[in-house]
């Protein structure tokens, strides 16, 4: 399992933005806030590095398969 973690993400307000939309999850006993796929699309669209572009049409397919 990966687990990112970053203090800001790119094209977000911060923490209270990405709570909003927040999906949780069982972590080891644990309830984890992990933010929305909607929300990951916008930070990597802001972030427009080679790598996140790369990534961005797989998460959009992602987002709509849940849709």
């Amino acid at each position: 399992m990966e687990l990112d973690i970053t203090r800001r993400l790119s094209g977000t307000d911060g923490y209270e933005d990405l709570q909003r939309g927040a999906e949780y999850q069982a972590l080891q006993g644990l309830q984890i806030a992990i933010a929305s796929l909607a929300d990951i699309i916008r930070s990597e669209t802001a972030a427009r590095g080679a790598k996140d572009l790369a990534t961005l049409l797989q998460l959009r397919a992602a987002l709509e398969r849940r849709q």
